[in-house]
């Protein structure tokens, strides 16, 4: 078969079928899935080959699954709140990933699922404090299209999750719900169901740092209601349906200081958005690019406000920025503005578009400079919007590195006034990784005045 999700799914209600001698291999989830009440079937002599998952009974009961080969899947045979089902002399190799974890740390009783219970599995180190925390790592987890890969509620202990796989899991990769002092370093959050990484409500004081969150149904990083000074730093977010990065919000006063630095968002829906009553947030040097919207904030009816977008590059975007008629106050200043369909749309209030000092870089807007002081002498009118806004100290093409051909470089960077290098490494950096300059040549560059 081969098929994109299930080979052969039975669903609700679905009774009395005989599935039999078929040859199920290469699906994204399962070979054989039942799904809610489908009860008293026949699953026999079939082949079930390199599937996430063999076989899937979801609360469904007393069928009869036996004599089937069901090899090279990730998991043989998953069973969940079923009852009766008969399962024998079925042909299964090994699993090759780890099941789904689920973590409440305040569960008490027997069977608790708690940071106690934890520590006694045989995946989990550590003492939970902040010099000895708790650690997770190294697992291949699926959530066979229904589940969550690792869920965790009602947490504040020290605990690191780093280096984990975890696809085709429901709602998120990894989900949390009132938890705090984590860190999640490295994992793979791509192909869910839902989005990669979600901190759904009260979850503060996280960082979420070198992730991978791609492809997924939604959006790549997720933050919810009463998140606050959460950091989202140096993550690759791209190709999702939604955003890339996605604070939500809730209601008034909902989020604050969160910081999302140094990010790689690419080809999303949004690439960063902002969604309901999120103040000083901290969007910086992150590569915003092929998005249909770049960054976006947006507030049915509360304030968008005192949120700081500051050196970024924003490239090749439908839209770069978009401001909606309730973001007041935000400060949009030293980014970097390339090739997009439109740069900028403010409808709100009181947006500043310059600093004291310096504004942002106009790939349409870049002379002149009379006075040879890094800044456009006529101020940047062209920001569409209800809002009027305009950028009164546009950047000038200034310094070019030496030795680069005309035309090759995308944009100049005023070293001297934007106060270091960093964002004409990143810069650069995305030269070479187009292969319009080699990494040899950009070792080599030195800048001079023009």
């Amino acid at each position: 078969m081969g098929n994109y999700r299930h080979g052969i799914r039975l669903s609700t209600n679905s009774k009395w079928n005989n599935i039999t001698r078929n040859t199920i291999n290469g699906n994204t989830i399962t070979g054989i899935y039942l799904e809610f009440t489908s009860n008293n079937n026949i699953i026999k002599n079939n082949t079930i080959n390199r599937n996430d998952l063999g076989i899937l009974l979801s609360s469904s009961n007393f069928n009869n699954v036996s004599d089937n080969n069901i090899k090279d899947n990730n998991w043989c045979i998953f069973e969940t709140g079923c009852t009766g089902n008969i399962i024998i002399n079925n042909d299964c190799t090994t699993s090759t990933i780890h099941e789904t974890i689920f973590i409440d740390g305040a569960a008490t009783g027997v069977g608790a699922h708690n940071w106690t219970w934890a520590e006694s599995q045989i995946w989990c180190s550590g003492s939970g404090t902040e010099e000895v925390p708790y650690v997770i790592e190294n697992l291949k987890i699926s959530g066979f299209g229904f589940m969550k890969g690792i869920e965790i509620r009602n947490s504040d202990v020290y605990f690191t999750i780093q280096n984990c796989e975890i696809y085709n899991s429901y709602t998120a990769g990894i989900y949390f719900n009132n938890v705090t002092n984590s860190q999640l370093i490295e994992n793979n959050c791509s192909n869910n169901f839902g989005d990669g990484i979600h901190l759904y409500e009260e979850c503060s004081y996280n960082d979420i740092t070198e992730n991978i969150a791609n492809y997924n149904d939604n959006s790549g990083i997720s933050i919810g209601d009463k998140c606050d000074n959460n950091t989202i730093s140096r993550n690759t977010a791209s190709y999702n349906d939604y955003a890339g990065v996605n604070i939500l919000g809730g209601g008034f006063d909902s989020c604050y200081n969160n910081t999302i630095c140094g990010n790689n968002v690419i080809n999303n829906t949004y690439g960063i958005r902002l969604d309901e009553a999120c103040h000083f947030t901290k969007i910086s040097e992150n590569i915003i690019n092929g998005n249909n919207f770049g960054i976006y904030l947006y507030s049915m009816d509360s304030n968008l406000n005192h949120n700081y977008i500051i050196e970024n590059i924003i490239s090749s975007n439908k839209l770069g920025i978009y401001l909606g008629s309730e973001s007041s106050n935000n400060s949009v200043y030293k980014n970097f503005f390339l090739e997009n369909g439109k740069h900028a749309y403010d409808d709100g209030t009181d947006n500043k578009w310059n600093s004291t000092t310096i504004g942002n870089y106009w790939d349409n807007h870049t002379g002149p400079d009379a006075n040879n002081d890094g800044i456009v002498d006529i101020p940047y009118t062209y920001i569409g919007g209800t809002a009027g806004s305009i950028d009164y100290l546009p950047i000038a093409e200034k310094l070019a590195p030496e030795g680069l051909d005309p035309g090759v470089i995308a944009i100049i960077v005023i070293v001297s006034i934007i106060g270091g290098l960093t964002i004409t490494g990143v810069i650069l950096r995305i030269l070479e990784k187009k292969g319009k300059i080699s990494l040899e040549k950009l070792r080599k560059l030195s800048f001079k005045k023009k």
